[in-house]
């Protein structure tokens, strides 16, 4: 799947007026574990000398993905405008898979949370958009209304 930039792919978002635009690629199988990257510009078309807002999910298993990377560059255009919650819900809804985050610390592999990631994802469960599993150590992307 290929979504590519587009005027009419924009995010809604309740802390902003100004439209945001996205735009989706799906790893190629020669790339290893299947994986999308979902990038956020305020410009259309976008500009390449803005940083991007930047998320890639992960396969975990045929259901499941995770947030490998989720990074707003410190854009000042993308801090406080609402877009890891826009973009979260249309994530779920493109990909049609469960969103959990990566494990807070795993010697293991090589996920890994921040603390900006974390304290988004405390925002997703006050706001009734997420929940953390203490079994797998991972917050579960709910949805609007935790469907």
């Amino acid at each position: 799947m290929d979504l590519p930039w587009h005027p009419s792919r924009q995010l809604e978002t309740d802390a902003s007026t100004e439209p945001f635009f996205w735009h989706c690629s799906e790893s190629e199988p020669w790339e290893g574990t299947k994986h999308w990257l979902f990038l956020v510009n305020p410009k259309f078309p976008p500009d390449p000398k803005i940083d991007f807002y930047e998320a890639k999910l992960t396969e975990l298993d045929a259901g499941t993905v995770y947030t490998e990377v989720i990074d707003n560059h410190s854009a000042s255009w993308a801090i406080g405008k609402g877009i890891s919650e826009a973009l979260f819900a249309v994530m779920a809804r493109i990909l049609e898979l469960t969103i959990v985050s990566s494990q807070r610390e795993v010697l293991e592999t090589a996920e890994r949370q921040s603390g900006l990631a974390i304290k988004m994802w405390e925002r997703f469960v006050s706001k009734g958009l997420a929940e953390y599993n203490e079994v797998s150590g991972r917050y579960v992307y709910l949805g609007s209304g935790g469907y």
